[in-house]
């Protein structure tokens, strides 16, 4: 996992090095860039990689659940709807009272989009 976290940082930097002064000096062109960002892109080592780590995580999960009472699973069950009905309780309140959201707000909603619906598309490339 932590390779795709610098291979991402890798791929901005690049680009900004790209378009800086110091990057046109050298000769670096958008070709040596995208040759790399493709080359990250589909390395598959790093797939396998990835999909290892969210199994390994979806395990442990499971490991910390079976010597658990059948309160406190449905307790830990409950934290996310919870969250996430808030947040848009919040939403909506603050909508049909005419209250402005700030940017926080909106990355708060946003991250629990993306935490409910985020993976699907992954998942899902997996399963084919």
């Amino acid at each position: 996992m932590l390779k795709f976290g610098i291979a991402a940082l890798v791929g901005k930097a690049l680009n900004s090095f790209t378009l800086s002064k110091e990057g046109k000096d050298l000769g670096v062109t958008n070709d040596i860039t995208n040759a790399i960002a493709a080359y990250l892109k589909n390395n598959a080592e790093l797939e396998k990689e990835i999909i290892a780590e969210i199994d390994k995580a979806r395990q442990h999960d499971i490991t910390i659940g079976q010597n658990v009472s059948k309160f406190i699973i449905n307790l830990r069950g409950l934290i996310r709807p919870v969250c996430t009905i808030a947040a848009f309780t919040w939403y909506i309140y603050a909508k049909l009272n005419n209250i402005e959201l700030t940017s926080e707000d909106y990355s708060i909603i946003g991250g629990v989009l993306a935490f409910w619906f985020g993976f699907r598309s992954y998942d899902k490339k997996r399963l084919f």
